[in-house]
């Protein structure tokens, strides 16, 4: 009897893809950097390659508002607030920040605003469910969050302080409504992180900021899980400040 020997498939050669890293930010200064060789030529650069960049609208873009654009943009905010409470909330922090000595009438920027950061088409972009090989890496203030105050305390400790300031009942829902641009924005967000938690996994979504709040590291990962109800990962909150990189060096770091 001849034995004859069986063919055996060969294994498909694994061919190993870089992962895309979108990153999104709403000043255009972000978008630079460069990396030379040992022989000062460029070996790689932000924005080409697999670095895609997302640049989104944000108030920076108009270099003067008169206080009545201001006003125009505070109340459009306001009304997109589901608890009145949050209104008078936002009507004293805009009035503080307004009349302190360093603004001048002509330096007045909104720092809210319902028509800056990423659009719906962006998010709508993040929520494909057959996003895959990819990381994102958010701008934090104007960019994800459409509200430019970020209060560097402890989510529950910041829902008892607006409680007792305005004497309403605060939930982690009205602090996602603030910060998020409204109800509307705010669902969308959440939609968003929660697909990103499907597809391409939490520990591949950064946030990339310049806020120099201290603790945010601390802060950011917890209030992003209790309002989004997903895991943010505690390492995932890159400060240009307190890691002394550009944004351009903090990508690439991740890429490595």
């Amino acid at each position: 009897m001849v034995k004859t020997r069986r063919r055996t498939k060969k294994a498909p050669l694994k061919i190993n893809i870089p992962p895309t890293f979108h990153f999104y930010d709403d000043l255009r200064h972000n978008f630079e950097g460069v990396t030379l060789s040992t022989d000062d030529t460029i070996s790689d650069m932000m924005c080409t390659g697999n670095i895609v960049c997302h640049k989104v609208k944000g108030t920076w873009d108009q270099e003067t508002y008169t206080p009545q654009e201001v006003q125009s943009h505070l109340r459009r905010y306001m009304a997109r607030m589901s608890n009145p409470a949050m209104r008078r909330y936002m009507a004293y922090i805009h009035q503080y920040w307004s009349t302190r000595d360093r603004f001048k009438p002509d330096e007045l920027l909104p720092y809210f605003a319902v028509d800056i950061g990423m659009s719906d088409k962006d998010i709508k972009d993040m929520s494909n469910p057959t996003l895959r090989n990819a990381v994102v890496g958010f701008d934090m203030d104007l960019t994800l969050h459409q509200f430019g105050y970020f209060v560097s305390i402890p989510l529950n400790d910041f829902t008892a302080m607006i409680s007792k300031l305005t004497g309403a009942k605060i939930t982690n829902d009205d602090i996602g409504e603030l910060y998020f641009g409204g109800h509307q924005r705010f669902v969308k967000c959440k939609a968003m992180f929660q697909n990103l938690a499907k597809t391409i996994g939490m520990k591949n979504v950064y946030v990339i900021t310049s806020n120099p709040s201290p603790m945010l590291d601390e802060i950011l990962p917890e209030m992003y899980s209790k309002l989004f109800h997903v895991r943010f990962m505690k390492g995932n909150v890159k400060a240009t400040k307190k890691l002394g990189k550009s944004k351009y060096e903090i990508i690439r770091d991740i890429l490595a």
